[in-house]
């Protein structure tokens, strides 16, 4: 079955292969592909890309582990470094995976009873402070961990602190720690928190260039990696130790692979994208939303195969084409090669996600102290480990507690800001006023809904994460809306 259309006039074949092609170009022209795979390194774009990293790092580095003299000015961040600080890394797997007796689990404390963030910027950050920290400065023991319910700490037996023993990369502390201090406790890990944030922001704003030399040409992308490096104030969490900067990166990394994918990318590209995927959602559970992205890449690389332009006349490429669609060729394509490679990148989501996000699971060992609440799941799994899949009731009773304070079922300072405030509106004049500017708020926006002159391939693409984003925002409005209107009554009382 075929699809025709009259009008234009057609470039070579597309490929699924391609990285960008033109619909309607001169068929003398090169395309942009073949511009940029020439054998010559245009040294301009990558010296303009070094020199926007090495200003954003400028930017980024002024002052970013003393510009608020330690006092703390950031709630989310001193909540962060207090349990970065309270956490310590498991003597081995098993204490890993092991939800009840896990010491980077923050339920695992009572300071922490309701902890709704991902756990990969903590035991990130604990980490890399404990391989720049000298073992001598570390305490020589530390309690284990046993179960305890939501809100309770529970100590056990003094152990050998295996912290201690990890891994320590001396020509680096040398460097980064040559005063030999240590780095693990509240004072200390934030320094190292925002250190980490500022690597991830660079890897955001590398990631942006990525992305874009895959849709459009080098040249067009100069004046977003300039505005990328060098406004700081894009994301006000850029010189904290917050969630944000980690998530953005992987967001970022998983759109770039969905990219690659869309553009017939093959079992390595989908492993990327299903293992950046599940490190997205162990930083922020909604994260999980970019699966769609991975199935909307899916469906264009299909229909990039069973798409075409031909001529009416062969030996005659000045005469009008014709667009040509082939819907089995197409049908035949997503379930022969895009359903098994998403099965691919969904089975490493899941591997990934339960690989650094443990604390969503009880992964009880043999010996392991049952837990308390409901479980869901087959009892058979209990022991297994790393297979004991079955959600931990902490978990689920904490999101379910972030759930009643984003609609407003429960009332809580921070969302107050959000009573009988205008949806989208709102968080728009937030954003563009008081965020990014302006003058860059505005460029942003207008850059999210035009793509102007560019090839038809990656309008297709980058209008699927433009709908995407949009789809997400609203989601997310339509959540605070629920709330304004809950408690829409408060809204006098707090302007006062």
């Amino acid at each position: 079955m075929e699809i025709q259309q009259q009008g234009g006039h057609p470039t070579e074949p597309i490929v699924a292969h391609t990285t960008v092609s033109e619909w309607q170009a001169d068929p003398d022209a090169p395309s942009v592909t073949q511009a940029r795979t020439r054998p010559h390194i245009e040294w301009l774009p990558l010296l303009s890309l070094l020199a926007i990293l090495l200003l954003g790092g400028y930017f980024r580095a002024l002052s970013i582990t003393d510009w608020d003299a330690g006092t703390g000015q950031h709630p989310d961040e001193r909540f962060f470094t207090n349990v970065a600080a309270t956490v310590r890394l498991p003597s081995g797997p098993g204490e890993f995976f092991d939800s009840a007796r896990a010491p980077l689990n923050p339920r695992s404390y009572d300071q922490f009873p309701l902890y709704v963030y991902g756990p990969f910027p903590i035991y990130f950050t604990r980490m890399v402070a404990v391989t720049l920290t000298p073992s001598s400065v570390l305490p020589e023991t530390v309690p284990t961990i046993l179960y305890a319910p939501t809100g309770q700490t529970n100590y056990g037996p003094q152990i050998a602190n295996p912290e201690r023993s990890f891994p320590k990369l001396l020509p680096l502390q040398l460097i980064f720690n040559s005063d030999g201090v240590n780095l693990t406790t509240y004072e200390q890990i934030v320094k190292v928190g925002r250190s980490v944030a500022l690597l991830f922001d660079l890897g955001s704003i590398l990631l942006v260039y990525l992305i874009g030399t895959r849709l459009f040409e080098t040249s067009c992308w100069p004046a977003g990696r300039v505005a990328c490096g060098a406004d700081r104030d894009a994301d006000p969490a850029v010189a904290l130790f917050v969630d944000p900067i980690f998530s953005t990166f992987f967001c970022l990394l998983t759109l770039y692979w969905a990219v690659r994918a869309a553009q017939g990318g093959g079992i390595l590209v989908y492993s990327m994208l299903g293992l950046s995927i599940g490190v997205a959602m162990a930083n922020r559970i909604t994260m999980a939303t970019l699966g769609g992205i991975a199935i909307v890449a899916t469906l264009i690389a299909a229909w990039n195969t069973a798409r075409n332009w031909r001529y009416l006349d062969e030996d005659d490429d000045t005469e009008p084409a014709i667009f040509s669609f082939d819907v089995w060729g197409f049908v035949d394509t997503l379930l022969s090669r895009g359903m098994p490679l998403l099965v691919l990148a969904g089975a490493l989501t899941v591997f990934s996600y339960r690989t650094l996000q443990p604390d969503a699971f009880i992964g009880s060992q043999p010996d392991s102290p049952p837990v308390s609440g409901e479980t869901i799941g087959p009892d058979f799994l209990q022991g297994l480990g790393f297979f004991d899949m079955r959600p931990d009731p902490r978990f689920l009773e904490n999101l379910s507690t972030v759930r009643a304070l984003v609609t407003g079922e429960y009332d809580f300072p921070p969302s107050q800001q959000w009573v009988a405030r205008p949806a989208y509106l709102f968080p728009w004049q937030n954003m563009v006023l008081w965020g990014m500017g302006p003058a860059l708020g505005l460029a942003a926006w207008i850059g999210w809904l035009l793509f102007g002159d560019v090839p038809q391939q990656a309008v297709l693409i980058g209008a699927a994460i433009v709908i995407g984003a949009g789809i997400y925002v609203i989601w997310r409005e339509k959540q605070r809306g629920t709330l304004t209107s809950a408690n829409r009554e408060a809204g006098p009382s707090m302007s006062k």
